[in-house]
């Protein structure tokens, strides 16, 4: 699908190339006997080439559209701008050459900032993802823990680690999942060989989720 798609993007982009030459072919007698015209013309099929570029390698993202939208501002703006010096100042070519340079220099920077923000924002959302991911094992070890044991005198106890778990903030990591994991696993061990010291352990794990609580909130508050 993604490769047909490519194909028809292709299949314009040349179509649109071919339409621009045919266009200036016949609104002009000669296109090259005056400067400004197929300066113009070279401005906006390279105009169009990037245009088509970023169309086959953008991926089809918020900014990905972003991205391809400037060009087609870019390819609007080159036109108004060729169609204006071509029929009232074609003799100020070094102008037009450097208002379109100019025009490939913003659109060069708009396109760079689209990305900066595209790739930071795609580096917070894979982190959040981790994070869910991780804060959720722990949570799914708790609730089987919770499950598996449940007519035991710690029921109360595992229910209160679920429930510590499932609103505890997921949105990042300390360094104390592991821990969590860990501790779980060795409440799980003394629960099943019915050896002492369950409660104690169950509260260390308590403490270690809360105190992953004040961390996280801390970070948080560090970010702002």
């Amino acid at each position: 699908m993604l490769k047909r798609s490519k194909h028809i993007i292709l299949i314009c982009g040349i179509a649109a190339l071919v339409i621009t030459v045919i266009f200036y072919q016949l609104t002009f007698d000669s296109i090259f006997s005056v400067p400004m015209v197929w300066i113009s013309l070279m401005f906006l099929i390279l105009t169009e080439i990037i245009g088509i570029i970023k169309a086959l390698i953008i991926k089809e993202t918020i900014f990905g559209i972003s991205n391809i939208l400037t060009s087609f501002g870019h390819l609007i703006i080159v036109l108004i701008v060729s169609i204006f010096f071509v029929n009232t100042s074609p003799l100020l070519i070094k102008t037009y050459i450097l208002l379109n340079i100019l025009f490939v220099c913003i659109l060069l920077v708009t396109d760079a900032i689209i990305i900066f923000f595209a790739k930071r924002i795609a580096m917070q959302n894979d982190k959040l993802r981790k994070s869910q991911v991780i804060v959720g094992g722990c949570l799914k070890k708790a609730t089987s823990l919770c499950i598996e044991f449940n007519n035991t005198v710690y029921k109360k106890d595992l229910d209160e680690i679920v429930e510590l778990l499932k609103y505890s903030d997921n949105s990042c990591l300390s360094d104390d999942e592991l821990t969590i994991m860990n501790k779980l696993d060795e409440v799980k061990i003394l629960l099943k060989n019915n050896e002492d010291g369950v409660g104690n352990k169950i509260n260390e794990v308590k403490n270690v989720i809360k105190l992953r609580s004040v961390k996280v909130a801390s970070m948080k508050l560090g970010d702002y």
